[in-house]
């Protein structure tokens, strides 16, 4: 169930950076397994998508299949692994004398590693970097916010960066066209690292062009600069399946 719901976290987030809106109708619901409680959490998802993509909810099912096809226990090995995962994150919580920020800058990697070495296994061989650059960046993101002011924090609510269309900036179109554009059922590192900078590029084109105030402006511009430094040297290097 929680492999499930990794999968299909991941789909809906890629479905609201491409902006698809496409309404199309869903005449029955789609299981990913018979159990109960699935199909409420499944109806829920559908009910969720409808408006979006009737290709999105199949994404996530052909997602699935195809990591199954290299590991056919992958759902009970997630469900060890994620309980391995909430171990490590009660111990961290009740040994420890940390900040929130503290603990999770020293044991984030190293508690996310067991799913990490997971989804490397199973994940086809040009998308075996992926755990490991997607875990970089979320720690990247909570390390800058951190490191930011309550105002800066706040700043990335700003409500001036809602008013204009996303589809007025070159670069967001440009962004949305490079992701619909990509057809593999699994994005590759080279992928996910190419739109780094046009993810900055469109946030950056729409701030400067929405928001007046310099302090909204590099609230935004902050966490990108960091996401692009701390990912640099992994997207620079090598993917595992060039070097073996």
């Amino acid at each position: 169930m929680k492999s499930t719901t990794v999968i299909l976290s991941l789909v809906l987030c890629v479905a609201a950076v491409s902006g698809e809106t496409t309404p199309e109708k869903i005449s029955e619901p789609v299981h990913v397994t018979n159990s109960t409680n699935d199909y409420d959490f499944n109806q829920a998802l559908v009910d969720f998508v409808k408006g979006k993509s009737v290709g999105l909810w199949y994404k996530l099912l052909e997602l699935l299949e195809e990591m199954k096809k290299d590991c056919p226990t992958f759902e009970s090995e997630f469900e060890k692994e994620f309980q391995t995962v909430r171990e490590c994150a009660e111990e961290v919580k009740l040994n420890t004398n940390q900040t929130i920020c503290q603990a999770v800058k020293t044991h984030f990697h190293t508690c996310n590693k067991p799913v990490r070495d997971l989804l490397s296994k199973c994940l086809p061989p040009k998308s075996r970097d992926l755990p490991e650059l997607i875990s970089k960046i979320v720690l990247t993101v909570f390390d800058e916010a951190c490191q930011s002011t309550v105002e800066q924090i706040l700043e990335l609510m700003n409500p001036c960066q809602f008013t204009t269309d996303f589809a007025s900036h070159e670069s967001c179109v440009a962004l949305r066209t490079q992701i619909r554009s990509y057809t593999d059922t699994f994005p590759t590192k080279q992928f996910v690292c190419s739109l780094i900078p046009t993810i900055k590029k469109c946030s950056n084109e729409r701030h400067v062009s929405d928001c007046s105030n310099p302090i909204t402006k590099r609230a935004f511009a902050r966490f990108h600069e960091a996401i692009e430094e701390a990912t640099k040297e992994l997207c620079a290097a090598p993917s595992k399946n060039e070097i073996a």
